[in-house]
């Protein structure tokens, strides 16, 4: 169908929530203004009386937009991924009509963190100043994860993923400005339309941004300038990453949104890049974890933000580890008292990462999701008091799950010897298990 532009929109399926394909960016009013980006500005608006996010691009060439807003609009539905309703293509500006959310994690963030602060002001409650508790932090990962998984799924890299591109809805009762009842991954799939798009940052405000959140990888072009005594250089396209936009690249950016999430604290703040490039491509550098995070979460963080890249896991098996922590400390959270502590003190050093990481396998294009020799979880016999799991080889799946381990470890009174001879398509190499009780 071509629009009065004159440029054909011929979209599947944008027909949702009864928005046209023939639809133009003037029928789309711009109300109060959500964001400037480095590269967009997003704008609330109506449509039928139905409230939306609109967020344009200026400048781009118009099929690069539609090549890539398409399959956004295609794209399947998922509780932690924002939807794009449709699209835009006007003379002057592309915009994308996307589902509308209350906040930026961002901005919870900080709302947060300046409300423990004021609450541990003239109190011994030590810091304070950690904007969410360790369950509801573990929560907030969980869900961001489970949408990338779904992105990576579908083919769809982010390639801008960051905090500032992380929004939030907020539960109905309570403070609404302080409470989560829904996390989701916006801004994705747009890697060429952000590099041709006019741009709303200084030069060193993009670089410094990708210091912060792009993979070592990606940097090498930056640690070329700051080891060098020349201007910097008059290419935005070298900076903008297209190039170099990969899985392992987005599952790096997604531990330094982790380590905000934690700590409130944005990474490498108040450093100039110049300085954090080396640092950061060489390894040497890596956003120092506070103290109250648990072994676990924290071995995982570390195999995200590895610096070869091949080091690095899948989001499936980065929300399958998060689960099992996050429903761990769940169901533990349901004592009361000092008994409460005192488990969730053993909950947080119960699981370890333990088989050995290598072979790796690269997370590059073409990838499947499900062919990953990865370690699985299993239960600490030093915590558990009652197990043990004797590994040769690969480690593989004691339990289903580490709660089930748990909750049917006090049941067992016999010793179990499992033998492996098969194993599933997504598993490591066959191994045996003793398991035993005492």
């Amino acid at each position: 169908m071509a629009s009065e532009t004159g440029y054909n929109i011929d979209v599947e399926g944008f027909g949702q929530e009864n928005i046209p394909p023939d639809l133009r960016s003037k029928d789309l009013p711009s109300e109060r203004l959500l964001g400037k980006g480095l590269a967009s500005i997003g704008y609330e608006t109506k449509w039928k009386g139905m409230q939306y996010a609109r967020k344009d691009f200026v400048g781009v060439p118009r099929d690069i937009f539609r090549n890539e807003a398409d399959v956004l609009v295609r794209l399947t539905d998922h509780e932690n991924v924002v939807k794009t309703h449709g699209l835009t293509v006007d003379r002057l500006s592309c915009s994308l009509v996307l589902e509308y959310m209350d906040d930026k994690l961002s901005t919870l963030l900080q709302k947060r963190k300046d409300q423990r602060r004021r609450i541990a002001t003239g109190t011994n409650c030590g810091n304070q100043s950690e904007p969410f508790e360790l369950q509801e932090a573990l929560h907030l990962m969980l869900q961001i994860a489970k949408g990338m998984e779904h992105l990576h799924d579908q083919g769809i890299l982010h390639g801008d993923l960051k905090i500032r591109n992380i929004l939030v809805t907020h539960k109905d009762n309570g403070d609404k400005n302080l409470s989560v009842e829904s996390v989701k991954v916006a801004d994705f799939g747009l890697i060429q339309t952000k590099a041709n798009s006019m741009c709303y940052a200084s030069r060193q405000a993009r670089k410094l941004d990708m210091v912060r959140w792009k993979a070592p990888e990606n940097l090498k072009l930056l640690l070329s300038e700051a080891l060098s005594s020349e201007s910097d250089s008059n290419s935005d396209e070298e900076y903008a990453g297209s190039s170099g936009v990969t899985r392992s690249g987005d599952v790096y950016s997604f531990a330094m949104i982790c380590f905000q999430i934690l700590t409130g604290e944005e990474p490498y703040l108040k450093r100039n890049w110049k300085e954090l490039v080396p640092s950061i491509v060489s390894g040497e550098l890596r956003p120092k974890l506070p103290p109250s995070c648990p072994p676990m979460l924290r071995d995982l963080l570390e195999i995200c933000w590895a610096t070869d890249p091949y080091q690095r896991r899948p989001f499936s098996y980065i929300r399958e580890k998060l689960e099992h922590m996050y429903t761990l400390r769940k169901w533990i959270v349901k004592e009361e008292g000092e008994q409460k502590r005192e488990q969730l003190e053993k909950a947080d050093n119960s699981l370890k990462l333990v088989a050995p990481m290598e072979p790796n396998f690269p997370i590059s294009e073409p990838f499947e999701p499900n062919s990953s020799n990865i370690a699985h979880l299993v239960p600490d016999p030093d915590v558990l008091r009652k197990g043990k799991a004797l590994e040769s080889g690969y480690i593989q799946p004691i339990f289903e799950s580490t709660l089930r381990a748990l909750t049917r470890i006090e049941e067992l009174e016999i010793s179990k010897e499992i033998q492996t001879d098969s194993r599933p398509d997504d598993a490591g190499p066959s191994a045996n298990f003793r398991y035993t009780t005492s």
